[in-house]
């Protein structure tokens, strides 16, 4: 971490500490009731580390606690492997979210939080009218864990308003999909614009700022996809939206989750024995067309404002 810190600094970049994602240590019992305080004593301890260096300072303290609750408590495909415990996962992940702001807060007043959650659209089959009412209660889901965490649901968890402060929303090509997961890709009429769905998501959270905190495709369809992303949050810009920023993820090709391939969906490939690593040129281009288009766009959004 210290080294980390040291790096950033010196070329200039902000850090967005995320405190757990998708792992614990095995001495850790995430359904155990002390749960929320040993991950709140983790927490301050990060913030006293990074006490005496200059802000500001940003955590998110758990990534995808939707998803994560999902993987781990309902499909068993994540840790902890478990089933039909998913909602007793997602509440345990928000009290310590609760918990962990609350740490850091103590030593970092000023600190901010940034929540990163899957943003999808569950698309209702027409010729199944009887199922409409389930399947958008089940795309309205998304929305659950900060609700919670804004003390908007659950509130014995302990949320307030306040714990809610930016926004963050992971978009990749497969995030709609119908209640049978069968992925719906651009080009079907049941896919939803992701202008929509940030505007969607805005004002549910209260206008609360907002950042695409994830998204990126693989190999050739890498450089598409951010045209396309850059052009949706232009016009979510233009309607609107207040868009703080699109992180490109990964940043390096890494080795696939479940099969260790090579997975070519980053900006920047393995290291080579020299510590080289080639760019991957169309997506660079891509990059440095977009960005002065969204700083204009964000530009034009916060001058209305």
């Amino acid at each position: 971490m210290l080294q980390r810190m040291a790096a950033a600094r010196a070329h200039g970049v902000g850090v967005i500490w995320d405190l757990m994602h998708f792992g614990w240590p095995d001495h850790v019992d995430i359904f155990a009731s002390d749960f929320s305080d040993r991950f709140a004593a983790y927490a301050e301890a990060v913030a006293r580390a990074l006490r005496e260096h200059p802000g500001p300072h940003m955590f998110t303290p758990i990534n995808e606690m939707s998803y994560l609750a999902w993987a781990g408590g309902d499909a068993a495909c994540m840790n902890p492997f478990e089933r039909g415990r998913g909602m007793e996962l997602k509440a345990q992940l928000v009290a310590g979210t609760i918990a962990a702001i609350k740490a850091i807060r103590g030593v970092l007043p000023d600190a901010r939080f940034m929540q990163a959650e899957p943003l999808i659209h569950i698309a209702h089959d027409p010729a199944q009218p009887e199922t409409r009412e389930a399947v958008e209660r089940e795309s309205r889901g998304q929305y659950q864990a900060l609700d919670m965490l804004a003390g908007r649901e659950w509130r014995l968890l302990g949320g307030r308003p306040e714990m809610l402060d930016i926004v963050g929303l992971n978009f990749y090509s497969d995030n709609q999909f119908t209640r049978e997961r069968a992925t719906i890709w651009r080009g079907d009429a049941r896919y939803r614009p992701l202008s929509d769905l940030l505007l969607e998501a805005y004002e549910h959270y209260g206008r609360r700022p907002l950042v695409l905190s994830e998204t990126g495709a693989e190999q050739d369809h890498r450089a598409e996809w951010l045209r396309y992303v850059a052009d949706e949050c232009v016009r979510a810009l233009d309607r609107g939206c207040e868009l703080h920023g699109i992180t490109l993820y990964p940043i390096l090709n890494h080795p696939g989750w479940l099969d260790d391939r090579h997975c070519h969906n980053g900006l920047w490939d393995y290291a080579d024995a020299a510590g080289e690593r080639e760019i991957y040129e169309p997506l660079a281009a891509e990059l440095r067309e977009q960005e002065p288009r969204l700083l204009q766009a964000r530009a034009r959004m916060l001058g209305r404002r």
